[in-house]
């Protein structure tokens, strides 16, 4: 009895886990698009309360807390106070930190953290800089180095860079070079799986065609 009760369970429950995941990976994919078609707060504000609940279903899953930090993130960027701004981001890096339980040497996540930490510096950037940059600069260092082809590390890091370098009035060519890098990346790699994150792109190309219209104002 115990060895037939035994193989029914093999038989079955590779069946129920692959419906698990096969039901996570729809609800992640439907979510994730509606993350990336809308703009209004309200809708960003569903999507990021639709992805607590995936992650709150699924315990071992980094991904959902990475999105629900994302579009909090979209959220604080079209808030103008900077206090209320400033607390959304604390938010964004509160449901993050769930994810980063989950996954701590993510090359994604540490990027998304910095990314984070970049635009709190910019609320106050005479008093955050000297704290905040050498964080910012050290998560995406660790993420580059965990994923050297990491297109939005790349890309976030060029973008740290290249404000570091027009606060100081310094040269713009090394973020330039990582911009550069980052866009033939989004044009040649693929995402990992239907979940993981690929934005990107559009801005990436947006600070490429800000590197070579500085190229040609210096050229002139």
């Amino acid at each position: 009895m115990k060895t037939k009760l035994t193989l029914f369970l093999a038989m079955i429950i590779p069946g129920i886990l692959f419906a698990q995941s096969d039901k996570y990976q729809s609800a992640m994919v439907s979510s994730i698009d509606q993350l990336y078609n809308t703009s209004g707060v309200n809708d960003i504000e569903a999507a990021v309360n639709q992805f607590k609940r995936i992650g709150d279903a699924e315990t071992t899953e980094w991904e959902p807390y990475y999105y629900a930090a994302f579009g909090t993130l979209m959220k604080a960027s079209k808030i103008e106070d900077p206090g209320e701004k400033d607390e959304v981001l604390n938010t964004a890096k509160d449901i993050l930190a769930k994810g980063k339980a989950l996954s701590e040497n993510n090359s994604e996540i540490l990027a998304m953290e910095g990314y984070i930490l970049m635009i709190q510096l910019t609320i106050d950037a005479g008093t955050r800089g000297q704290q905040l940059t050498p964080q910012i600069m050290g998560l995406f260092s660790q993420a580059m180095a965990i994923d050297p082809e990491n297109p939005r590390a790349i890309l976030l890091m060029a973008q740290m860079q290249m404000g570091t370098a027009q606060f100081f009035g310094t040269g713009i060519e090394q973020p330039c070079g990582l911009v550069d890098k980052a866009v033939q990346l989004f044009e040649t790699s693929k995402p990992k799986s239907e979940i993981a994150p690929a934005w990107g792109k559009n801005n990436a190309l947006a600070v490429q065609k800000t590197c070579a219209a500085a190229t040609q104002d210096k050229g002139n």
